[in-house]
């Protein structure tokens, strides 16, 4: 050991330095070369968690919402037709009031067409018996003709022929009965006029309805030029609606239309609706926005519950064509417009559909699926075709 230790104080100091590293690299290597070497393991690839749904295929409409502001059908300003002074009024007769047709709104004074209605019955008996003394005589006249024929002569020229026949009509004396006739005529149609001013007299509901204001008061000289109220009729209301254009393609005309209010109470936990009725798609589109428009019916407004009163902002949902045999999707899984994701053999893939309506909640398709496709419904961000994927069900 001490023979050793002597032999390496002999060496150089640069000797020993590189035997050093020598004997570093040597144990250095062995322990690379003799360390346990690691084996390549395949990536796992992580199958996502997922939800799907069944597609199957059904008929259904789509539905869409549109809006519009409550009018009559029938709004007038009701004008007296005949002069004169209100001598009573009906006792409902106030703004907001509902009367049914033919009930008297207001009397005017009658006694003046009264009067003038006595005169037109004594006109009329007067024509009638002046009619009557002129048949008589006709009578009269007549057989007067009937003896002097015999004694005439036969055989007058074409002249004279024409001649006879005025001068028999001027002897049966026809021209007098017309113009007593006539006369009888005129009276009666007098005597109708006069009964219709004054039945005129007492202002009446044109329709059932609501009076919207008042204008006159016992005592107010009315004229024809006057207006004494103005009415809605409380048959029918109606409702303008505005669509895109796009959509009178889908629109069904004939199915029942439903309006309604937000604001409205539940009905066993539902909104309440009611039925209204499309009656037609108008000439004309909006100025404002080019949107086609639609004209609303609601039968006999009045009695609904919840109550409509003119001037409402009711929404209103149309119904379009049925779609037969096609999938009705939720707009919630769509993605690049017309593709959803599905599950097909434990994988994810995008399928492109054939649209053919698109709404706000949902989305009807004809085709674009493949046999053993389901809807994909869980939201899982980014994903690429072919992930595969495990159902929720499945999991332990």
């Amino acid at each position: 050991m001490n023979s050793v230790k002597q032999v390496i104080h002999k060496l150089p100091n640069s000797l020993i330095v590189f035997i050093i590293i020598l004997v570093a690299l040597a144990i250095g290597y062995t322990v690379v070369s003799t360390a346990p070497k690691p084996e390549r393991k395949e990536a796992v690839v992580k199958e996502r968690l997922v939800e799907v749904a069944e597609l199957q295929r059904s008929s259904s409409r789509p539905t869409w919402l549109a809006g519009g502001e409550v009018t009559a059908s029938q709004q007038v300003s009701l004008n007296s037709e005949v002069s004169g002074r209100v001598v009573s009024l009906h006792p409902q007769a106030i703004p907001g009031a509902f009367l049914p047709k033919g009930a008297k709104l207001a009397q005017l004074d009658p006694q003046d067409f009264q009067f003038a209605l006595t005169q037109a019955q004594a006109a009329v008996t007067q024509a009638q018996a002046d009619l009557d003394i002129e048949l008589g005589q006709g009578r009269s006249a007549a057989l007067d003709y009937q003896n002097s024929l015999a004694s005439r002569n036969q055989s007058r020229g074409a002249s004279n022929r024409t001649s006879s026949v005025q001068d028999k009509a001027l002897m049966l004396r026809e021209p007098q009965k017309k113009a007593k006739q006539a006369a009888l005529a005129r009276a009666k149609a007098e005597l109708d006029q006069v009964k219709l001013n004054l039945k005129r007299t007492a202002i009446t509901m044109p329709f059932d309805g609501q009076i919207l204001s008042r204008h006159i008061s016992i005592g107010s000289q009315v004229s024809p030029n006057i207006a004494t109220f103005d009415l809605a009729s409380s048959e029918e209301y109606w409702l303008e609606v505005k669509v895109s254009k796009q959509l009178l393609g889908y629109l069904d005309q004939t199915a029942a239309v439903r309006v309604g209010q937000q604001s409205w109470p539940l009905v066993n936990g539902q909104s309440s609706w009611h039925s209204a009725q499309l009656l037609q798609v108008l000439p004309q589109v909006d100025v404002v926005d080019r949107q086609a428009k639609l004209l609303i019916a609601l039968k006999k407004p009045l009695t609904l519950t919840p109550s409509i009163l003119i001037g409402d902002y009711l929404d209103v949902r149309l119904s379009a064509q049925e779609f037969t045999d096609s999938y009705k999707i939720s707009s919630e899984y769509f993605v690049d417009e017309d593709s959803v994701w599905v599950v097909n053999d434990n994988k994810l893939y995008k399928r492109k559909l054939n649209i053919l309506f698109k709404g706000r909640q949902y989305v009807w398709a004809d085709s674009g699926f493949v046999a053993g496709d389901r809807l994909l419904i869980s939201k899982l961000g980014t994903v690429t075709e072919g992930t595969p994927v495990r159902f929720k069900a499945e999991v332990q």
